[in-house]
């Protein structure tokens, strides 16, 4: 059951994840402002990052649990099938990916900073070549770390000691296939992941500071002649600040794993209960779901987009009343064509007759007399 529930979310965030990415792609391309072009790119950066996040999500799905005490993961995507490939590899590539997607949240904040309150030019180039050079580099050496902390020695690759586990992760009911464990709590484990805490905790402070600085910022320079202006990097403000705390949907339930795992290990390894087992299964599914709530959380911050759609929406409604009107119209212009022949022939006649009068009495102005 852990098993399809973990599949059920991971393809149904991909399937509605890729169309609002897509979505939100297409906004900031053909209908972004002129004053949100030049931060265009770091929007399509996020939305990037998010499609990266939301496949590699789906042929991963990753499952943090406990085996009598110790913290592992287990995948649970397409990838598990594929025996050449290292299972811990594998989960090594997942790491890169969410922490280059965090840490990329911070780069946005920076690169606003310098833009909005250092007034310096930076093109999408330089600013690119500086995130992988930096966030990218700091994201490897993360991930290496959890690699060697977490490495699965000879004795523990195959899961579980523990039966009650086993059974949760169960696909099936087919024992038979052995689980492969990709990651597993050494003994520097919980070191390095204060190390990924520290680190997340600076990225933070500098998302405050940086979110405190530009909001002032704008508020006593942006006068009422550029309010359009001054809004808008209200709002991209607010969608960073937001989005920027969607990974901790990830991060909090990895740190209530670990802190679990460590002062629980007797009740975990002997209870027969398994409601605090599948808690602790299931409280990272919704990081499925971030690179979802991303997207949607610009359209409803950026107003731009969100007028956007609300036209787009009511514009099939408008079409059809527009159609159905100059239907009206022309039924309407054919009728008064037709009245305006019908008195046009009538005045001719009567033209005519009165031509045809005028003409017998100058012929016959006697006759005409006499009568």
């Amino acid at each position: 059951m852990i098993r399809e529930i973990n599949q059920a979310s991971a393809i149904s965030a991909f399937s509605i994840g890729v169309i609002f990415n897509s979505l939100l792609i297409w906004l900031i391309l053909r209908k972004s402002p002129k004053e949100m072009r030049v931060f265009s790119h770091i929007l399509i950066q996020t939305c990037t990052a998010d499609l990266t996040m939301l496949t590699i999500n789906l042929l991963t799905q990753p499952i943090y649990t406990s085996d009598n005490g110790v913290s592992i993961v287990v995948l649970n995507g397409l990838l598990r099938h594929i025996e050449w490939i290292p299972q811990n590899l594998i989960l090594f590539v997942w790491d890169n990916c969410f922490f280059f997607s965090f840490f990329g949240f911070t780069s946005q904040f920076i690169y606003r900073y310098l833009i909005l309150n250092k007034n310096m030019n930076i093109s999408s180039k330089e600013y690119f070549i500086a995130l992988f050079c930096t966030i990218f580099t700091m994201d490897f050496i993360l991930a290496t770390l959890l690699y060697y902390a977490g490495y699965p020695d000879a004795d523990h690759r195959i899961c579980c000691s523990s039966n009650v586990t086993l059974q949760l992760l169960d696909w099936d009911g087919n024992n038979d296939n052995p689980i492969w464990i990709a990651q597993r709590a050494g003994d520097y484990y919980s070191y390095v992941w204060l190390i990924v805490t520290i680190c997340i905790t600076l990225a933070y402070t500098i998302i405050f500071i940086c979110t405190y600085v530009m909001r002032k910022f704008v508020k006593k320079n942006f006068n009422s002649n550029s309010n359009k202006l001054g809004e808008i990097n209200q709002q991209l403000t607010l969608n960073m600040f937001i989005q920027s705390l969607l990974p901790l949907l990830a991060i909090i339930p990895v740190w209530f794993t670990l802190i679990f795992s460590t002062f629980n290990t007797k009740l975990i390894g002997n209870s027969k209960d398994t409601t605090l087992i599948i808690f602790m299964m299931l409280i990272r599914l919704p990081i499925h779901w971030i690179a979802v709530l991303n997207p949607l959380v610009t359209v409803l911050t950026v107003k731009h987009y969100k007028n956007v759609i609300r036209s787009v929406l009511l514009n099939n409604q408008s079409l059809i009343s527009t159609s159905q009107n100059t239907q009206n119209v022309i039924i309407v212009n054919k009728m008064n064509t037709r009245q305006l022949n019908n008195n046009n022939n009538s005045s001719t006649r009567i033209d005519n007759n009165n031509r045809a009068l005028s003409i017998v009495n100058i012929q016959h102005p006697q006759a005409v007399l006499q009568n």
